[in-house]
């Protein structure tokens, strides 16, 4: 942490013990530019300051403006308490709009839903009951982690390619591809999994009426799949996949974000003008994850840089 004493004495005198690490690891992340260019943020020009916080890698609307507003009051802290002779005040003046967050973007979302597909397969194959694998797939067409396992096996209709979601009452459409590995997956009653060179059966747990089911040996049948063992399933997938040598790509967030981008873009492609307010409930309908019109749009703008779109 650049000037580590000055950021300490902000973080005890300001915030207390709040979000303390969080916060922290911002420091950490905007530290990187401050010893590029061997200043504190609060001495760094309006330019600087932008780029040493595109540095901090968020990736939604909700972190960006939680890291601007941190930011804003470490420059009001610095200056209050004389800590800099060239505190540059200008600086609260940034607003999220002058924010760039598409390099972070670049780096962690899918551009598309191929690319996801071959990214998955690359560490999970769907004809071995991978149940991380489909929770994603779901989440690539809107649906996030914590409702999966609401979704039932007489929810997903793959001969019409779609997908009744109760928390919207309506159907989620999905592609052939993703038909396609829907239905490997309810087609598999057993896999295979392999640990230290050791191979073991698994079977799919049907004692449950949902269609995202564990694969589990068979003296845990019938025990219940909880959300907590979704989260680390999905989490042992990203790591397996940071281990080859990749980026955190693969979290729910990423992966629903990434699909949900992708919808407007491709609503855009249809000629509908995004940025129209007449248009206002086009775009949240491809999006579909629950947001606000102003998050969504300063997302997609970031989107568009992101992948030169």
């Amino acid at each position: 942490m650049y000037n580590q004493e000055i950021k300490e004495r902000f973080l005890a005198e300001s915030l207390g013990d709040k979000n303390e690490n969080t916060l922290r690891a911002k420091f950490e992340s905007i530290g990187v530019y401050e010893d590029q260019v061997g200043k504190d943020f609060a001495e760094m020009s309006v330019e600087e300051a932008l780029s040493a916080m595109s540095e901090a890698r968020t990736n939604t609307y909700g972190s960006a403006f939680s890291l601007l507003s941190l930011m804003r009051n470490y420059v009001k802290w610095c200056k209050d308490n004389a800590v800099f002779i060239g505190v540059n005040k200008s600086l609260v003046d940034i607003e999220i709009d002058d924010i760039d967050i598409s390099k972070s973007l670049s780096e962690l979302l899918f551009k598309s839903e191929t690319e996801l597909i071959k990214e998955l397969r690359s560490i999970r194959e769907f004809e071995d009951g991978y149940t991380e694998a489909v929770i994603l797939l779901l989440g690539w067409i809107g649906i996030e982690q914590k409702d999966v396992l609401s979704i039932k096996p007489s929810d997903v209709d793959l001969q019409e390619k779609r997908v009744f979601v109760k928390k919207y009452d309506k159907f989620v459409s999905f592609s052939d591809s993703i038909a396609y590995a829907f239905s490997r997956y309810e087609k598999t009653k057993v896999g295979s999994r392999s640990s230290g060179g050791d191979s073991r059966l698994v079977y799919r747990d049907d004692s449950y009426d949902r269609f995202v089911r564990k694969y589990c040996a068979k003296g845990q049948l019938g025990k219940d799949f909880t959300p907590t063992q979704v989260k680390h399933a999905v989490n042992k997938l990203n790591l397996a996949y940071v281990q080859n040598g990749n980026e955190p790509r693969f979290t729910g967030s990423n992966v629903v974000m990434s699909g949900a981008l992708y919808r407007v873009m491709l609503l855009e492609k249809s000629g509908v003008d995004v940025f129209s307010i007449k248009n206002k409930n086009a775009v949240l309908d491809s999006f579909l994850v629950k947001a606000k019109l102003h998050e969504v749009l300063w997302l997609y703008k970031n989107y568009k840089r992101a992948f030169s779109l």
